[in-house]
């Protein structure tokens, strides 16, 4: 499919309809993506219910790696779904297979236990009852900005304060250090105090009370932001310092989505457990966890398990994923076609006139949108998602703290030809509201 738009505005009337009726239906308390209805998906494109079709700068939120509806995965979804659907925890081939090739990428970095679960909410839950098991202590350190799901525990530790408003106390326990983000004026002023914070939770004895430490190497949601080796490391200092477990949260970032197999392997951080997702099966729910063997064997035997455990079609699928990735060298597709689009981006708002900072490893990019005074434009930054929607390239609404940020995203198999598309269009959605 090439890109086009064959109605006169985006949404459409079809699109328009139906968005009416699902906020009708659901309220305004359920995310809903307001560009446009999706009717079906190939490749890197997508195709509305108004017969529009675009360049698709999503992956459906980082999910769809080797592109929507990849030959691979639709015949091993399809096959297995004639054999098994499901068989909640008794062992099923696939599960074993995935299993095992999973211990296989994990291995390496001394993770060798795996558990095959549904959401990263649900293993974020899981890792952080790991970590009491093995540590013995309740407590969590967390980081400004993180995201980690939208469940109670999940939302304790994330550090968005907006996300735990009227929630009252979801956690006890919980403490977050300021996020020092790379490249912003105020990153060593921030980095000081956060590792100062570290050291007075040493000083006080409240780190003692610290069981578990979790973090994203890149904060997604937060609008794509990137820390310090050295501050990373310092969590991984006072973690091992205070034997507790290292949670590293990869939900977005893991299986080649950060240009790499998992995105700690850029920072050289050496997590205890890894919750690795979306992208692994690049369609049915599925995300899993890796560990160390001392950590997952601190729990009461058959304490792990959950409904979908080793959900036969989502393994199978995850099979044919893996094979894709490697057999198409995404991973180093990923890494190229960023770097490609980071340039190409940053170089778009330049020529635009338009005020905005695009950041980001391998096709997990955000472009910051600021004003001329560098504060946050979260007006404009929604004008270049609509705008972009308009010329037939699909973005998400902006994320990020102040909702300024542009996430760019598409699906691992782009290519650069692609990649150039997208950004001569979204140069012209930059230049409209510059």
């Amino acid at each position: 499919m090439k890109r086009r738009v064959i109605t006169d505005a985006v949404p459409g009337p079809e699109s328009r309809r139906m968005l009416e009726q699902a906020a009708a239906q659901e309220g305004p308390a359920v995310a809903r993506q307001s560009t446009t209805v999706w009717r079906s998906a190939s490749g890197v494109h997508i195709e509305d219910v108004d017969g529009n079709v675009f360049l698709d700068f999503t992956s459906a939120v980082l999910l769809a790696n080797v592109g929507h509806r990849h030959p691979r995965v639709v015949a091993a979804i399809q096959e297995q779904a004639d054999e098994l659907l499901h068989s909640y925890n008794f062992v099923n081939p696939w599960r074993v297979a995935l299993g095992d090739r999973l211990v296989k990428f994990g291995a390496p970095h001394g993770l060798d236990r795996i558990f095959i679960g549904s959401t990263g909410a649900e293993l974020v839950e899981l890792a952080l009852k790991l970590g009491r098991w093995k540590s013995g202590r309740s407590g969590t350190l967390a980081l400004e900005g993180g995201y980690h799901g939208k469940t109670i525990a999940a939302t304790a530790v994330g550090g968005r304060s907006d996300a735990r408003a009227g929630l009252g106390e979801l956690l006890a326990g919980v403490h977050h250090l300021p996020f020092p983000q790379l490249g912003t004026p105020e990153f060593e002023a921030v980095q000081r105090a956060a590792l100062a914070e570290l050291d007075s939770l040493d000083a006080s004895g409240a780190a003692e009370g610290i069981g578990t430490v979790i973090l994203e190497v890149f904060q997604g949601n937060a609008g794509q932001r990137h820390t310090s080796p050295r501050f990373l490391g310092a969590l991984e200092e006072f973690a091992r310092r205070h034997d507790a477990v290292l949670i590293a949260d990869e939900t977005q970032s893991a299986f080649g989505r950060a240009g790499t197999m998992f995105a700690f392997e850029q920072v050289d951080l050496h997590p205890d457990l890894v919750i690795a997702g979306k992208g692994i099966s690049s369609s049915l729910p599925l995300t899993v966890l890796l560990g160390r063997h001392s950590v997952f064997d601190a729990a009461p035997k058959r304490a792990l398990s959950s409904t979908h455990i080793g959900h036969p079609v989502a393994c199978r699928a995850a099979c044919a994923v893996l094979d894709v990735l490697e057999e198409d060298h995404l991973l180093e597709n990923s890494s190229e076609v960023g770097a490609f689009l980071l340039s190409g981006l940053q170089r778009a708002a330049d020529q635009a006139g338009l005020q905005a900072v695009v950041r980001g490893s391998g096709l997990m990019i955000g472009i910051e949108v600021l004003d001329g005074s560098g504060r946050p434009d979260p007006g404009r930054a929604s004008a270049i998602v609509a705008g972009a929607a308009s010329r037939g390239v699909l973005v998400l609404d902006p994320i990020g703290i102040a909702k300024n940020v542009v996430r760019v995203s598409p699906p691992l198999i782009i290519t650069r030809e692609q990649a150039a598309e997208g950004v001569a269009v979204l140069s012209e959605a930059f230049a409209d509201v510059a």
